[in-house]
């Protein structure tokens, strides 16, 4: 039996009163309405793609990431000393700073090119490619004058931005022109060495490396907070489509001679709710599965993290602050989707609302796992959109006190958006004359604040 069948079989005469929205019919249409939604967003490949590729990122991040640490492109050295008086101390620096380079023998060409056209021929050189699939020159190039070190400059040609290997080269060759002009001073070699080599032994102390205590204790929460933002993205689209679909469809017309508004509101919000939670105890299900296969590659403790998670402010205030923040965006959804009438004008009405969302509440998100703006943050947790993800992520660390003030606000803003997105629901469902757009939307929020008021 369909939807439409089951409620058209219950008795109840809607064109002449409104039915109880506390009353228990009222409550199987909202959760037959809910069933249906939930149904048809599991039926879609998309939600099934979420469910699985979004926990392949951390696998394949699991897995890629050491190997790129350790995956470097060695670079080739190339030393042109006709006089052979410092090139062997200069590979070995090379060789010693890093041992993946590699001093290989000049080309004929820049090896008895004059000095006047070796810029030009090199030139050519690193332009050049070796083979149909062989990459350019990758390294540097270092041209040594007879007269060095009386003459003091070098030339030295980089096939890309000059890392920390030019530092080695010009303090190879300045301990050389340092230790030359002591023995020209009347020191011999051994003292001349000796001086040169002189530095000071920095005993240099620094914290521990990896997370602190305070830190890994925030891990865990703002990690839900992140699957928290990104499911609510996800359920507000779909969200979003299922109603512009049915909307232009004139399935919504439909329902109304079975149901209320009202309970078509309140089951989408609720069909909304379920494939949230279904998303965030998934994701969060794999990310406990991955934290613990993958936290020794990063030197990350599991158990000091899990913990932090199994904490009754987490088990008590993360329910609540889900709950609560899904709600009150999807009922800005709703609000925007129930005056639309095409898809593409509902992506529309709907980026500023991702963008107040998402922007703020991931940089914050960012400098709270980092211990920064602890007062940005602070003052931004007033905010009712940004409330649950920012509580979320302080849950362990936030005074009690705000967290219970805090959660009441959100219950409050609940209770005053419900009979707001009420009367808009059934304004733009019944007016079917009405048009769409901000303007439109803002006139029609007016007319109802004014009706409530009076």
């Amino acid at each position: 039996m369909t939807l439409l069948s089951t409620l058209r079989a219950m008795p109840h005469h809607l064109s002449a009163r409104r039915l109880n929205m506390f009353s228990s019919s009222s409550f199987r249409h909202i959760w037959l309405i809910a069933l249906r939604d939930f149904r048809q967003t599991l039926s879609t490949k998309s939600f099934w793609l979420t469910v699985v590729l979004l926990p392949l990122v951390p696998l394949l991040i699991g897995k890629i990431t050491p190997g790129l640490i350790n995956d470097r492109e060695h670079e080739s050295i190339i030393i042109l000393d006709q006089n052979n008086q410092i090139a062997p101390q200069l590979s070995a620096d090379l060789k010693k700073y890093d041992p993946t380079n590699v001093t290989i023998p000049a080309p004929p060409n820049i090896a008895h090119a004059q000095p006047d056209q070796l810029n030009t021929v090199v030139a050519q050189f690193l332009a050049q490619k070796k083979g149909p699939s062989a990459q350019t020159f990758q390294g540097y190039i270092i041209a040594i004058p007879n007269s060095f070190p009386q003459t003091a400059q070098v030339h030295v040609w980089s096939s890309h931005s000059p890392g920390t290997t030019l530092a080695v080269i010009k303090k190879t060759l300045s301990h050389y022109m340092r230790t030359h002009g002591m023995v020209a001073a009347g020191l011999t070699d051994d003292v001349a060495n000796h001086i040169n080599d002189l530095a000071p032994d920095v005993d240099l102390h620094t914290p521990p490396h990896g997370f602190s205590p305070a830190a890994l204790i925030r891990i865990g929460p703002t990690c839900l907070s992140y699957l928290l933002l990104i499911s609510a993205v996800f359920s507000i689209q779909w969200l979003l489509q299922a109603l512009v679909e049915e909307r232009s469809g004139k399935l919504l017309e439909t329902l109304l001679a079975c149901v209320t508004p009202t309970e078509i509101m309140l089951g989408k919000l609720l069909a909304t709710l379920m494939s949230l939670c279904l998303l965030v105890g998934s994701w969060t299900g794999a990310a406990i599965a991955f934290l613990l296969h993958f936290a020794p590659q990063f030197g990350l403790p599991s158990e000091t993290i899990l913990n932090s998670l199994l904490t009754p402010r987490v088990l008590i205030g993360a329910p609540f602050f889900m709950l609560t923040g899904s709600s009150l965006v999807a009922m800005l959804t709703l609000a925007i989707s129930v005056r639309c009438e095409t898809m593409r004008e509902a992506q529309g009405m709907l980026a500023p609302l991702l963008v107040l969302l998402i922007l703020p509440v991931q940089t914050l998100l960012q400098m709270s796992i980092a211990g920064a703006a602890t007062q940005t943050i602070s003052e931004a947790q007033w905010v009712p959109l940004w409330t649950p993800f920012l509580d979320l992520a302080q849950i362990n660390s936030a005074p009690l006190w705000q967290l219970l003030v805090q959660g009441a606000e959100m219950l409050l803003t609940c209770a005053i958006l419900i009979p707001l997105l009420k009367r808009l629901f059934e304004h733009s469902i019944l007016d079917h004359s009405s048009a769409s757009g901000w303007k439109e939307m803002s006139k029609t929020i007016l007319k109802i604040i004014k009706k409530q008021n009076a």
